[in-house]
């Protein structure tokens, strides 16, 4: 008796309230017939999701946006997020098709073409889709030209305006210039950088819908006269917000300069080697 007592509760008033058994409305099931181990899994995945947004919902109200974000686009974590019990007055189809559709990636980052006079080194930050997402990128532009200029290149859906948000302490309001152009097959981000005396870090985020769309791509850029140690291109990652560069190596050592050199030891923060020596 006692295991039926939610569904006594649900069905008191005549209507099944799918709430009151730890379920999400679903209409769709009260109109399955037939295939009775297809209307259990149905009823079981449901159960699970409503479970998974309980507890999440429960212990971590707080956190919600971030922690739904792989699951569910930004439109729709706001929905279902407006209110305390929003998350459970949507159906569980509407559920599943925002699920479903936040799976489907529709831009992927392609490559990076360059203009006259400008270098890059960039790198995943790891070989996963979300890592491909996460770029990283050294750039840097000859001695004497005065804009680092380069190519973001996306297939699939066109890249707009709207999608890109820069962020960099160390610049100036509206000093990075980007425009958005479609080519065949292709969509591109055209940015143009003010070369500098100085290392400067920004991140450039092209923020869609779907989180499987949204990709970073974190810049560090270096005055033309910096030297670039070659042997650092397949392990660094750039940090614009602490602005530092993290090296991920096995090894201990760095050679930083052709010449047969002694080995230099790093013992404290801030200490300088000239590669020159």
């Amino acid at each position: 008796m006692f295991g039926f007592e939610p569904l006594y509760h649900a069905l008191d008033d005549g209507e099944l309230e799918f709430g009151e058994i730890g379920l999400l409305h679903d209409p769709v099931v009260l109109e399955m017939n037939g295939n009775k181990e297809q209307i259990k899994k149905r009823l079981e995945n449901n159960r699970e999701l409503y479970k998974e947004l309980s507890f999440e919902f429960e212990h971590y109200s707080d956190q919600i946006d971030e922690r739904l974000k792989k699951k569910y686009g930004e439109k729709f974590r706001k929905k279902i997020t407006g209110s305390l019990d929003a998350w459970n007055s949507i159906s569980f189809q509407e559920h599943l098709d925002e699920i479903d559709r936040n799976k489907t990636q529709g831009v992927y980052f392609a490559e990076i073409q360059l203009s006259e006079g400008t270098k890059v080194y960039y790198r995943s930050k790891s070989v996963t889709k979300a890592g491909k997402r996460d770029q990283h990128l050294i750039c840097w532009g000859i001695t004497g030209l005065e804009n680092i200029s380069l190519k973001l290149a996306f297939s699939g859906d066109s890249i707009h305006r709207g999608d890109i948000k820069v962020t960099g302490k160390n610049f100036e309001r509206d000093e990075i210039r980007f425009d958005c152009t479609s080519g065949s097959m292709k969509s591109y981000v055209n940015l143009r950088i003010p070369n500098s005396d100085t290392a400067r870090y920004f991140n450039l985020k092209i923020n869609r819908e779907r989180s499987s769309e949204v990709h970073n791509f974190r810049f560090l850029v270096l005055p033309g006269h910096m030297d670039v140690i070659d042997e650092i291109q397949n392990c660094f990652l750039v940090d614009p917000r602490k602005r530092h560069v993290k090296l991920r190596r096995e090894s201990q050592e760095l050679s930083i300069s052709n010449s047969q050199s002694e080995k230099v030891t790093l013992s404290e923060n801030g200490q300088i080697v000239d590669s020159r020596k």
